[in-house]
C-alpha cells in the first residue's frame, strides 16, 4: 500500500469480507449437528463479526487505528450486536470472570464423561445460537444475526462519514 488512501480501500474490503465471513459461518452452524464443529462456526461468526468494530491498527501516519463504530447497527439489532460483541469479548476472546463468575462446586461428568468441579454462574451466550431441547433443531438467533450482518454490509459506506473509522489516535 503506497499510501493512507489504498489502506482505507483496503480496510473498507476487510470489514466486508469479514462480515461477509461471519455469514457463511454462522450460515454453516445451521446445517451442522455436531456440537464441537456447530460450536466452531459459530465463534468463528462471532469473532469474524466482531473484527470491524474493534481497534485496527494502520501502517500509515495519517491513519493509525480503524473501527466502524457501534452507531452504524440500526437501533432494533443494538441488543444483539451487543450479545455477539460481549460474547467474542467475554467468553470467547478473554476469560473475564467478572461476566462468567466461575465458582468451585461439585464435579459432574461433562457430556465427554469428563469430571470438572468449575461452574459458571453467570449466563453463557452459547445456548442463544445452538439449537435447545424447547427448540429442537432450530439455531436460536442465527437467522437474525445473518440477517443483521447483511444489513450491516450495505452501511459500510455510510460509516465512513464518521469520524470515528479512520482516526488519527
Amino acid at each position: 500500500m503506497q499510501n493512507h488512501q489504498d489502506e482505507e480501500f483496503v480496510r473498507i474490503v476487510l470489514f466486508r469480507n469479514d462480515f461477509s465471513d461471519a455469514i457463511a459461518y454462522f450460515q454453516k452452524s445451521k446445517e451442522i449437528e455436531e456440537n464441537f464443529v456447530r460450536d466452531a462456526l459459530i465463534k468463528m461468526g462471532a469473532i469474524s463479526y466482531a473484527k470491524p468494530f474493534m481497534k485496527n491498527t494502520g501502517i500509515h501516519n495519517e491513519v493509525k487505528n480503524y473501527r466502524l463504530p457501534s452507531s452504524i447497527v440500526p437501533e432494533e439489532n443494538e441488543l444483539l450486536h451487543q450479545m455477539l460483541m460481549d460474547y467474542r469479548g467475554n467468553f470467547i476472546g478473554h476469560a473475564n470472570f467478572k461476566t462468567m463468575k466461575p465458582s468451585i462446586g461439585e464435579a459432574e461428568p461433562t457430556p465427554k464423561g469428563e469430571m470438572i468441579p468449575i461452574r459458571y454462574t453467570d449466563i453463557s451466550f452459547d445456548h442463544w445460537f445452538q439449537p435447545s431441547e424447547e427448540h429442537p433443531g432450530e439455531a436460536l438467533l442465527v437467522d437474525q444475526v445473518i440477517e443483521m450482518i447483511a444489513g450491516l454490509i450495505s452501511e459500510i459506506p455510510r460509516a465512513l462519514s464518521h469520524e470515528e473509522v479512520f482516526s488519527s489516535e
